[in-house]
């Protein structure tokens, strides 16, 4: 009986609207030689110059939306392996966008002032 259960839970669960649209997840990342305050600083610029939306820090990330709300931003900065690393979510299936996103953040990231 329980593997009844389980397989119709799995059934309804592969139907092809859940399907339709896998999300898309887009990763990058540079070099930085910087605090990590000055790195939180300059990905908050960042979002900020590129457009975003609803720009939060939490820990060491800094968060936000795309201006049309259906993308999720991330830089994470990682001061003491010198990098920050970059990452674009979308619930589209279309990784176009995201890469372009991330692009867009690490070109500002950058090319901060």
């Amino acid at each position: 009986m329980k593997f009844l259960w389980v397989a119709a839970l799995a059934t309804s669960l592969a139907s092809a609207p859940a399907f339709s649209q896998s999300p898309t997840l887009t990763t990058d990342w540079t070099a930085m030689s910087m605090s990590q305050a000055d790195c939180l600083a300059r990905a908050e610029w960042a979002m900020r110059n590129t457009g975003m939306v609803r720009i939060e820090r939490v820990g060491n990330s800094v968060f936000a939306d795309s201006a049309d709300q259906r993308n999720q931003l991330t830089i994470r900065c990682v001061s003491d392996r010198q990098m920050a690393f970059v990452v674009a979510a979308g619930n589209h299936s279309d990784p176009r966008i995201t890469d372009s996103l991330t692009s867009t953040l690490l070109r500002a990231f950058r090319d901060w002032r």
